[in-house]
């Protein structure tokens, strides 16, 4: 979440947007039904009247700030437990040290995530050989939840795509001898993109994760201003799926539209996929009750899970919390309706709301949040 949380409207309406042209935020992201929706929703949780002005609405959480903003949205929203990667320089987000202080004024318990590629290029940086470079990875790898560490994450699909290979030793050597001569020449400014060297390490990570019992996140589908859906389509994560080392790591693809049935399959096949619809759920809104209905179509209610996503802005721990509880509870009703018990409906809710998160991230949950 950043630190400063002053915005003017086509900056803000860039986070509910994964378009790169400036002319979208100015012209049309305010028209979209998820943004319209997202406005009267803050405005909801400000007290202020639900048709208050965009610049109005902006002003007013504005002069809340953070943490006051993180406060209110998490605590409006009922949530218990974070999920929190650091992908922002510190000089523009808060840390995990300063997300934890929030968080233990207000009873909300918090797991720390790793974004693999910025390790891998931490260490490549400080590396000289390949060797060197796994070497520093594998120290870094072991023993995570030692560290305080209970998941990974991976954002292949933005870099190189989720295809990710068996790669030889040979070419991700040369896939790193090929990337130092490039830094040099860039003046020591270094970003994983090679795909040798990305499904090398990543796949490396994958095995220790594993071994550890370790979720890794995949983010997949929109979710970056770089994805591009044929390469960020989550059914490229099968050999992923079909490897045994890899099957004690909890694969857990994020966002996922528009692949919401693609990631239900893959929920259906393989026993270690789960997936959540985070960012998804505010953006879509209106669609919110299609998107569970798609989620669930065949996916075990046990590998679905709620995720709010908060990209710079703690307003998608409210958005997300009650979109979600209003479109699954609607859809919910719809089954009972068909024939699904009460008790059997009050189970799909809990499992997606936080017991699914709980076990996999290894947080206890009351069980009546």
């Amino acid at each position: 979440m950043h630190r400063d949380q002053a915005f003017a409207p086509e900056a803000y309406r860039g986070y509910y947007s994964e378009t790169s042209h400036p002319e979208m935020t100015a012209n049309h992201v305010q028209h979209a039904l998820g943004y319209m929706a997202s406005l009267r929703l803050m405005a909801e949780l400000l007290g202020l009247p639900l048709d208050t002005p965009e610049r109005e609405l902006l002003a007013a959480r504005a002069e809340l700030g953070m943490p006051e903003l993180a406060r209110q949205t998490l605590i409006g929203s009922n949530t218990q437990g974070v999920i929190m990667d650091h992908g922002f320089p510190v000089d523009v987000a808060i840390s995990y040290d300063e997300t934890e202080d929030i968080l233990s004024g207000i009873e909300c318990q918090m797991r720390r995530v790793w974004r693999l590629e910025m390790i891998f290029e931490r260490l490549f940086v400080e590396s000289n050989t390949l060797k060197e470079l796994v070497d520093s990875l594998t120290d870094e790898l072991t023993a995570l939840k030692s560290k305080r560490v209970y998941g990974l994450k991976s954002v292949s699909a933005y870099r190189t795509g989720l295809g990710i290979l068996p790669t030889s030793h040979a070419d991700a050597t040369a896939a790193f001898e090929s990337d130092k001569k490039a830094f040099e020449a860039n003046g020591g400014k270094y970003r994983i993109d090679i795909k040798p060297l990305e499904d090398y390490l990543t796949r490396i990570a994958l095995k220790m994760a594993s071994e550890q019992g370790i979720p890794v996140q995949f983010h997949t589908a929109f979710g970056d201003t770089e994805a591009s859906m044929v390469t960020a389509n989550p059914l490229a994560l099968r050999p992923v799926f079909e490897d045994s080392a890899f099957a004690g790591a909890p694969i857990v693809m994020l966002h996922c539209y528009p692949f919401i049935r693609e990631v239900s399959y893959l929920a259906h096949v393989y026993n270690n996929a789960y997936f959540d619809v985070s960012y998804t759920i505010p953006v879509s809104a209106h669609y919110a009750d299609r998107v569970y209905e798609d989620a669930l179509s065949v996916a075990p209610t046990t590998k679905v899970l709620y995720g709010s996503d908060a990209p710079g802005l703690p307003d998608f721990f409210w958005l997300s919390g009650i979109v979600h509880r209003r479109a699954l509870g609607r859809v919910l009703d719809g089954w009972v309706a068909d024939g699904l018990s009460t008790q059997q409906a009050e189970d799909v809710a809990r499992n997606v709301s936080y017991r699914n998160a709980g076990r996999l991230y290894d947080m206890t949950l009351p069980e009546d949040a």
